[in-house]
Parts: structure tokens; sequence; C-alpha cells
């Protein structure tokens, strides 16, 4: 077993460099192992930094993965913060929704706003779906399963 005190200092080096490492190949690996099993101090300290770096992040291959691990297992109020920082720029969803798991983030994003929130991103969702591709599909099932957008060929007429 490795020492509590050695997992903790561990902790504070990834800590201090969760963007580079959340968007490397080998390091976004440590970063996902801080958002599922790091104390609910370390998950924070992540979300916070995602929150504030979004755009970086989610413009990265690996990035986009770290987002997705934190949509299934941070507290729900981070969920929140998060899905409100990735609605602020409606082309970070293209980009989040077309890497691994990715659809399953941003439906989770969706999930974890308020009812009035979630209308109003639904809507720029919707002027960007083209740029959403094949995940694209997954979310416009989702918002037309949940009444929150017209249907696709409704959508593909406007």
């Amino acid at each position: 077993a490795f020492p509590a005190r050695r997992s903790s200092v561990l902790a504070e080096v990834l800590l201090r460099d969760v963007v580079p490492l959340a968007c490397h190949s080998f390091g976004n690996y440590a970063i996902k192992q801080l958002l599922q099993l790091g104390t609910e101090e370390q998950r924070y300290r992540v979300v916070r930094t995602i929150e504030q770096n979004m755009g970086t992040i989610c413009r990265s291959t690996y990035g986009a993965s770290i987002v997705a691990v934190a949509m299934e297992h941070v507290a729900p109020e981070d969920k929140l913060w998060l899905a409100r920082a990735a609605f602020q720029e409606p082309e970070l969803l293209a980009c989040l929704a077309e890497a691994r798991g990715g659809d399953s983030a941003v439906l989770r994003m969706l999930q974890a706003l308020s009812s009035q929130e979630r209308a109003r991103a639904c809507r720029k969702l919707v002027c960007n779906m083209a740029a959403l591709g094949a995940a694209g599909r997954v979310v416009a099932e989702y918002m037309e399963e949940h009444g929150l957008a017209a249907p696709q060929s409704q959508q593909l007429a406007m």
C-alpha cells in the first residue's frame, strides 16, 4: 500500500500542473485518478482549474476526456460549474462532443443545469449541431426526447 503521506505529496505535485497534465497523453491518467480517487478537496481543486481553463482543456483530445471523467465523478455542484463554464463558449461543445466519451459529458452537463439554463444551452447547441457531427446526433436525440429542441428534421430546415 502507498502511504497516505506520500500520496498527499504526490497529489500536491499533480495539482500544481493540472492543465498541462490534463492535456498530455500520459499525464491525463494521473488527473483522472485524482478525479476518481482523490479527496473531496483535491477533486474540488481540479474542478476549479478545469473550470478556469475550459477552453484550453476542451480543445485537447486528452483534456476533453478529463472533462468527461469529471462530469462522471465530481459533486453535483461542481458538475454545474463545469457545465456553465463549457456553455459560455458553444464551440467548446463541439470539441468536447467529438472527443471519446464527450457526448456523455455534454449530456451530463445538460442534466446538471437548471431547466431555464438547460433551455438556453440547447438553443446554443441547436445553432452548432452541424459542427457536432456524429456526436451531435446523440445530443440531438437527447434534446428531442426531453422536449428541449425541435426535432432534427425541423432543425435542418432552419
